[in-house]
């Protein structure tokens, strides 16, 4: 079984995107972001063991260059283009756990950052993940794959940006809150799931005003 959490900042009305960027810059919201996709809170288990993410090639490339791949996470990137440059070292497709280690090391030891795998397909990435033992596995956009991720959720870690509206957005995640099936789960609740203390209430940054939630899957169905 495929298990999956999504994370994502949006709005009100879901919109996580402008013009491929995101319209707002949150320096301790993306700490927030690092610090629960890396598992810095203690929860991937076992020695070794990684935290995956899982992206389309807009968010990877909407990503700077500098930045990726996102470290001290296996980082996957999904592509139908077989032949997608990542720009980096590419651990290529079909690896398994021990050819991922071994690509994240050089041959003195070293860690390697420049690893990256493409993906064909979501179900590959997952599938690849779950060869690598990874601990958790993080979808982090895009849109489309927001969308075909969310049926192999059992949670969502939403945070929700409440204003200003960002009314120029134009790329959105489902709202998914609204044909039901979901619940908010408490503040400790998520406080717990992630192993650290999360700020709690309505948090303002930039003159952005944003809260950190968690929604936990409740119709009964079983994710794949």
């Amino acid at each position: 079984m495929n298990r999956v959490t999504l994370i994502v900042a949006a709005t009100t009305n879901n919109g996580i995107g402008q013009a491929g960027k995101l319209p707002w810059r949150l320096p301790r919201e993306i700490q927030y972001f690092a610090r629960v996709t890396t598992g810095q809170g203690g929860a991937p288990g076992g020695e070794g063991k990684k935290n995956a993410i899982v992206m389309g090639r807009a968010t990877w490339e909407s990503i700077p260059r500098r930045f990726r791949p996102l470290p001290g996470r296996i980082n996957f990137v999904v592509s139908q283009q077989a032949e997608y440059n990542l720009g980096v070292t590419s651990a290529g497709t079909g690896i398994g756990a021990d050819k991922i280690k071994n690509k994240e090391q050089d041959d003195n030891g070293a860690s390697d950052t420049e690893a990256a795998v493409l993906a064909s397909s979501l179900d590959a990435a997952l599938e690849e993940a779950h060869a690598a033992d990874a601990s958790r596995v993080f979808v982090i956009g895009g849109a489309r794959l927001y969308a075909a991720a969310l049926p192999l959720a059992e949670r969502v870690l939403i945070t929700r940006i409440i204003e200003p509206s960002f009314e120029g957005c134009d790329v959105f995640m489902p709202d998914f809150i609204g044909g039901g099936g979901w619940s908010r789960a408490p503040h400790d609740a998520l406080c717990a799931w992630v192993e650290f203390e999360v700020p709690r209430g309505v948090q303002e940054e930039r003159g952005v005003r944003y809260e950190y939630e968690m929604w936990i899957r409740t119709d009964g169905e079983e994710p794949r």
